[in-house]
């Protein structure tokens, strides 16, 4: 296999990575992949070994351009430490939860957005200085294409209890977005030096209720189980034990205080791409 690459591609196990790298095999498109871990290099794919977070590892092949769907304090790292050639395009996934969890209860939800937002700042810095475009995307709720951080915490709940217990309120606008329009997303930029500096917010196309986003997620994924709707002060008072429960019940404790929130973004950056991101359709 030649040691040529069209793309380097930093997040390459999760959702949105596997999906990017199906669409570059079917567009022909030669991928360097990194990982921590050794995996088996095919015709169009060749692994690295690199950690992101630390120095050593791998040397990595120059290429055109640069795409990052994992975590984005990682790439930042990663191109503070390792300047790239000038005109060396780089496009990385951010999230909506940059903006979302600023004022959250939980400490460690409102050090997520700064870390986020600081490293969006340092990455488009970096841009301007190294001359090398930086676009950033910023997703809602990622589902799709393997287990997501949310909804398949719940299903596991209901599988454990039989139902999920919402309280009434459970009505904030959510708009989950697929990691294969991501992926899409990510691969159109790739050739849109329009996008330079450029921060996108990408939401999934149909706006529902959370509780309905867990129902229609229940109905594939556990038929016949149902949202149990209880009274709010009920499930506060379920939630103020929660939160004082120490591992991942104090992280649901949490998820569950914003579902009477509205999430919605505007969608007009899609557009932007050429890109009409599904409605939500859960596997």
């Amino acid at each position: 296999m030649t040691d040529t690459f069209d793309m380097l591609l930093f997040g390459a196990t999760g959702p949105v990575g596997r999906a990017l790298r199906a669409r570059a095999a079917l567009a022909g498109l030669k991928l360097a992949l990194v990982s921590r871990h050794r995996h088996v290099d095919s015709d169009t794919e060749r692994w690295f070994r690199h950690d992101l977070y630390h120095e050593g590892g791998e040397t990595l092949p120059a290429v055109r351009v640069v795409l990052s769907a994992g975590p984005l304090d990682g790439i930042t790292r990663w191109s503070e430490r390792e300047p790239q050639p000038a005109g060396t395009r780089i496009v990385a996934l951010s999230s909506t939860s940059a903006l979302v969890k600023q004022a959250s209860p939980d400490p460690r939800e409102r050090d997520l957005a700064r870390t986020l937002l600081d490293c969006e700042q340092r990455m488009l810095a970096l841009g301007e200085v190294r001359s090398c475009p930086v676009t950033l995307l910023r997703p809602t709720l990622i589902y799709g294409n393997g287990p997501d951080r949310s909804l398949s915490r719940l299903v596991g709940v209901c599988r454990r209890i039989g139902g999920v217990p919402l309280p009434a309120s459970a009505l904030g606008i959510r708009q989950p977005v697929h990691a294969d329009d991501l992926a899409a997303a990510l691969l159109a930029c790739a050739d849109r030096a329009e996008l330079a500096g450029a921060v996108l917010t990408l939401p999934g196309a149909e706006r529902l209720s959370y509780r309905d986003m867990v129902q229609r997620q229940l109905d594939v994924s556990t038929p016949g189980r149902r949202v149990w709707s209880i009274s709010d002060g009920l499930f506060r008072a379920a939630v103020g034990v929660l939160s004082r429960v120490p591992g991942p019940l104090r992280t649901l404790a949490t998820l569950v205080r914003r579902m009477s929130q509205d999430l919605a973004f505007d969608d007009s950056d899609w557009r932007k791409l050429g890109i009409s991101p599904r409605r939500f359709e859960p596997e």
